[in-house]
């Protein structure tokens, strides 16, 4: 009859401690592997990257302690102060970070404003261009959470509220046709200011 193998006991303690301080090391091992994977990407040239992703894995980085407060703001101030970043590329940076550090958005006032200022220097076809990135960015946040960062922008502008944010009936279609329209509007009063402004 074969001889049966039997666990080593180990001077730490126990049967079987040095299965679990090996997989103990192999997880710890994986998670050290897994943080340099998302620096790299988080380091990809802003031109070639897919910003939902770098964004993505900064807010996991940021998270889980591996990013800086002060790493995680320059890095996205890189992103939204890119001149030539398109909307979408700007917009998907805060849809990435939303994602997997959504709480963010509220804490850290430097990111927020960065991100305030991106959004304000868009015109109305920047914006259109941005829409369906930006309602998907903040499709998660729950009421209270989207409050909560109206109340931090609100506090920026030194204004006591933005008003009524929540709006549920409200599709992205009438979202869309509310801008163009606004877009068409100021178009008219600038013609009209034009003429009355002609002298002939």
């Amino acid at each position: 009859m074969g001889s049966r193998s039997h666990p080593v006991p180990s001077p730490l303690g126990g049967e079987g401690t040095e299965s679990r301080v090996d997989e103990e090391s192999t997880l710890a091992l994986d998670s050290d592997l897994f943080h340099d994977g998302l620096r790299r990407v988080v380091e990809y040239s802003p031109s070639e990257a897919q910003s939902t992703i770098v964004g993505a894995a900064a807010g996991i980085l940021f998270s889980e302690g591996k990013l800086a407060e002060a790493e995680l703001i320059d890095f996205a101030c890189g992103y939204l102060g890119g001149a030539t970043l398109s909307p979408q590329k700007s917009s998907g940076i805060v849809r990435g970070l939303l994602a997997t550090a959504r709480e963010a958005a509220w804490h850290l006032a430097e990111l927020l404003k960065a991100i305030e200022q991106t959004f304000s220097g868009w015109d109305d076809e920047q914006f259109l261009e941005a829409l369906p990135e930006l309602r998907l960015a903040f499709a998660d946040l729950t009421p209270r959470e989207i409050n909560r960062v109206a109340d931090r922008i609100a506090n920026l502008h030194d204004v006591e509220s933005l008003g009524e944010l929540v709006h549920a009936d409200l599709d992205e279609a009438e979202v869309q046709f509310a801008v163009r329209l606004n877009q068409r509007v100021k178009e008219a009063v600038a013609a009209d200011s034009g003429l009355q402004k002609d002298p002939t």
